[in-house]
């Protein structure tokens, strides 16, 4: 069951689980013209397992994110982004009711013209009844990935193992260029809800601001 529960987290992080969002997504930011010319491109999600166990036991430990870009309207593909790889997240129970293990996931995508930037925020959670402790406990791993479009190259990636409230583009520092504005949700130990916002330059992911606020006391 353990095995069966990483590959439901993994799948919350990947292509398929974008098509099965919940919500209707907002696919405005990744068609655009992205190489100069005039036409629109398209740039795709992708999300690779990967599974470097030795014999392979079929789980994947990472997932391998970046975008194929086509040309809008065909599957003709032009190049894709540079990949960036992170690790699965453990299963928060050691010993999970098997009939307990539910998962859920956010997508989003940002970026807007002129920029050729586009980037890709992904949340997903798992959670579980540990049956060693009688607790309820939940998981969580956002990830945050960032391509300039208009060529094979200037990606980043950052992972926090959090859950996101929001996220949005803005420009904080006035430049004329928007920074993005990520919103974590950071339960306390009794038991309120503290607010995590980090700025960050969507040129490199460099950390412009990263502040905590308080939400609501515990009960």
């Amino acid at each position: 069951m353990y095995k069966v529960s990483v590959s439901v987290l993994t799948a919350l992080c990947c292509s398929m689980s974008v098509a099965q969002a919940d919500e209707i997504l907002d696919l405005t930011p990744i068609v655009r013209d992205f190489v100069a010319g005039g036409a629109k491109e398209i740039a795709v999600p992708y999300i690779r397992y990967n599974d470097t166990t030795v014999p392979a036991d079929g789980v994947p430990d990472s997932i391998t994110v970046y975008f194929n870009v086509y040309t809008v309207g065909t599957t003709t593909k032009l190049y894709n982004s540079s990949p960036r790889t992170v690790p699965v997240p453990a299963l928060p129970c050691t010993q999970p009711d098997p009939n307990s293990i539910n998962d859920d996931m956010k997508v989003k995508f940002l970026g807007a013209d002129p920029s050729t930037r586009v980037h890709l925020v992904l949340t997903g959670s798992v959670g579980c009844w540990d049956q060693a402790d009688n607790k309820w406990k939940d998981a969580y791993k956002t990830l945050v990935y960032s391509t300039n479009a208009s060529a094979a190259a200037n990606s980043w990636i950052k992972v926090w193992s959090l859950d996101t409230i929001a996220a949005n583009g803005m420009d904080v520092t006035a430049d004329g260029t928007n920074e993005l504005m990520l919103t974590f949700s950071m339960p306390t130990l009794a038991g309120g809800e503290n607010a995590k916002v980090v700025y960050l330059q969507g040129s490199d992911g460099t950390v412009v601001y990263d502040n905590t606020y308080p939400l609501s006391n515990g009960f």
